[in-house]
Formats: structure tokens, C-alpha cells, sequence
């Protein structure tokens, strides 16, 4: 669907938080978050922004205790965080074939 969006040339890059390798560690390997990490070369992650905090929670706190755990992914990440993790951002690129 990109490159119908945006037309055929590549490479198309990508900064996410959906690209953070980590995301391995609180989902399952049939995660549709995971087929699309799947299609990127993964070339740096950085922890400037808590995009994705913001996007699992629909929110940002600052106690992980007080995050809802309505998904799997909110629970697997409400523990990730309580344990001292960090949920980064990753730079991803889709290269020509």
C-alpha cells in the first residue's frame, strides 16, 4: 500500500515506535506489529520520545502502576516498564529489492 501512496521508488524509511526491536520481547510472534517490523531493516532506535507509551495507553504517566491492562500489550508493557524498561523508537528502511 505504500508504494501506491508514495509511489514506486524506493527506499522508504520509517520512524516508529512500532519499529523498537524490544516490542520481540511483549508480543506474540503472530503480531501484525511484528509483520510489519518484519518488513524493515531496523538502523538505529533511539528512547528520545515515549511515542509508544503514548500510543499503547492512550496516554503518558509517570508511575507505570497507574497504566490500564485492557490488551495484552498493555500488560506486557505496563510490566516491561515497572521492571525499569523503556519503550524507543525505531528508524527502519525498506530497500529496493
Amino acid at each position: 500500500m505504500g508504494r501506491k501512496f508514495w509511489g514506486g521508488e524506493l527506499p522508504f524509511f520509517c520512524h516508529s515506535w512500532l519499529l523498537f526491536p524490544g516490542l520481540k520481547e511483549l508480543l506474540d510472534e503472530n503480531s501484525n506489529i511484528l509483520r510489519f517490523q518484519k518488513m524493515f531493516e531496523i538502523q538505529s532506535v533511539d528512547f528520545q520520545f515515549r511515542e509508544g507509551e503514548e500510543r499503547i495507553f492512550d496516554c503518558l504517566m509517570e508511575d507505570p502502576e497507574k497504566y490500564p491492562e485492557n490488551t495484552s500489550l498493555q500488560r506486557n508493557a505496563r510490566k516491561y516498564l515497572k521492571q525499569g524498561g523503556r519503550l524507543g523508537s525505531g528508524l527502519g528502511v525498506i530497500a529496493a529489492d
